[in-house]
């Protein structure tokens, strides 16, 4: 029978002794002393690198001042399919029924790009009186008088040269005092349609005798994307906020209610 040998095992002293010969900071040494070297110097001048870090600040952060402008806001673009079915459908409308230079709302392919104004009198009385048409013709006046580096004129949607006018202010040639006088048909009165301006109706046969809501719409060219957002901000910004109703005028017991919105297709 062989006798079992142990292999010989290497006294402590001699393990300790060979692995104080392998080097184990190759990394942690030249770091340490490479930031040793940069404390030094920050040390030594403080003033410079507080000034380099604030203009390295400065000049990465003036980008967000093109921020506004690069906002991505359009609900379509985000939460639709690129090449969706309806996108397709819509292409081949506007291809085969292109936008002319005149605006016609019945043409239009999208929502358009406008404001709107829904007044509404107190306690649904009739909105068809002096009073409340003369606080609704001078709201039309300052809509189109709001100016943010562009007007109303320059902006709005147009026709045969002319922005797109609110039928019945035409109607009553922008004078208060002829909404009473005046003998107005409805739906149809002279060949224009007033259900999407008048609402709340009662009639006599086909004339309208009285109504609760007068709404205003406010057109603006979609081409011009970037100069209606800011007429938009300022539409709002004059006739508060789009989610609170308003009292906007009282005269003569005349109590207005005012609903604002705008919609940019962008």
């Amino acid at each position: 029978m062989q006798s079992c040998q142990s292999t010989p095992v290497a006294p402590p002293s001699e393990i300790v002794w060979r692995m104080a010969k392998c080097k184990t900071d190759c990394i942690e040494r030249p770091l340490s002393l490479a930031f040793e070297r940069l404390g030094c110097v920050v040390g030594r001048h403080p003033c410079v690198f507080l000034l380099v870090a604030l203009y390295v600040a400065a000049a990465l952060g003036a980008g967000f001042v093109f921020l506004q402008d690069r906002e991505a806001n359009d609900i379509e673009d985000q939460f639709t399919p690129i090449n969706g079915p309806a996108k397709l459908e819509r292409a081949f409308v506007v291809e085969t029924f292109p936008q002319s230079e005149e605006f016609s709302q019945l043409r239009l392919t999208s929502e358009g790009t406008y404001a709107a104004l829904i007044i509404t009198v107190l306690q649904g009385e009739n909105i068809l009186t002096e009073a409340a048409f003369n606080v609704i013709i001078e709201l039309d006046r300052q809509v189109k008088n709001i100016t943010t580096g562009n007007t109303f004129e320059n902006l709005c949607a147009k026709t045969k040269g002319s922005c797109i006018s609110n039928a019945i202010l035409d109607i009553i040639n922008y004078n208060a005092t002829e909404i009473v006088s005046s003998n107005i048909t409805y739906p149809m009165n002279n060949d224009i349609f007033l259900g999407t301006t008048i609402g709340g109706v009662k009639l006599d046969s086909s004339e309208l005798t009285s109504a609760r809501v007068v709404r205003l719409f406010y057109f603006l060219d979609e081409k011009k994307t970037k100069e209606t957002r800011y007429w938009l901000d300022g539409f709002l910004k004059l006739l508060s906020n789009s989610t609170e109703q308003k009292t906007v005028g009282k005269r003569n017991d005349c109590d207005l209610y005012l609903h604002v919105y705008k919609h940019l297709m962008t």
